[in-house]
């Protein structure tokens, strides 16, 4: 099953999926960029978007139930690792300082 690409892009890569399969995450090009993604079959691909200052995102693992997602990205010229909490949002968002609260 493809899973798609994020609107204005045209490649993909899933990372990793949660236990029972039904969470995918990875990255794909959109036409904001390079972005993290989460999947389901329900919300489709959700750009997981990006800290302020940030260029791209890469999501490269999620946690067994698929709530928790670690990735990457580049913040103010320096790799950094980021993990977002996710709650039933759209889009999806994420807590980019670690203040416990959903930014974007």
């Amino acid at each position: 099953q493809s899973l798609g690409v994020l609107p204005g892009g045209d490649v993909s890569f899933a990372h990793a999926a949660s236990a029972d399969g039904t969470v995918v995450v990875g990255v794909s090009a959109s036409s904001n960029g390079t972005r993290a993604f989460r999947w389901t079959a329900v919300t489709g691909m959700q750009d997981l978007g990006l800290p302020q200052g940030a260029t791209w995102s890469r999501a490269s693992a999620v946690s067994g139930d698929g709530s928790v997602v670690v990735g990457y990205g580049n913040e103010y010229n320096a790799d950094r690792a980021f993990r977002w909490k996710i709650s039933d949002c759209t889009p999806c968002r994420a807590d980019f300082n670690t203040d416990g609260f959903l930014s974007f």
